[in-house]
């Protein structure tokens, strides 16, 4: 984000505050993700897009999310799932140790949503 000066070359680079993809100084518009590219400060969605792209494009990962919304999305997801499945945990606890054949069931049902919520998102198509 922001100005920087390319390497071997006389005028400015530009990154886009939204994709990171570098654009020279005299470009109106992104060369990749065709945002307006202006002297604004990007906001806090617009920077972790640009970090979440750059940890993608950095490390290779897969195409899991396409933004940093649907990222946010996919992590609640998860920790609700998380949730589910140790608070179904807890009441198959509780049934071994006596509480009754009703918490069995319910423990039982918990943890196999959480399971398959957390299932869903691991194996869904990219």
């Amino acid at each position: 984000m922001g100005k920087r000066i390319g390497e071997g070359q006389s005028g400015q680079i530009i990154d886009c505050p939204k994709c990171g993809c570098p654009n020279r100084s005299t470009d109106i518009r992104c060369t990749y993700c065709r945002v307006e590219l202006s002297s604004a400060k990007p906001g806090l969605g617009d920077r972790l897009e640009h970090y979440f792209n750059y940890l993608k494009f950095k490390y290779k990962l897969p195409r899991y999310a396409t933004s940093a919304r649907e990222a946010v999305k996919y992590s609640l997801i998860i920790m609700a799932a998380l949730l589910l499945f140790f608070a179904g945990s807890y009441l198959i606890y509780l049934a071994m140790t006596g509480e009754g054949f009703l918490y069995l069931c319910i423990g039982i049902l918990l943890c196999l949503y959480g399971g398959g919520a957390i299932y869903s998102v691991y194996n869904r198509p990219a």
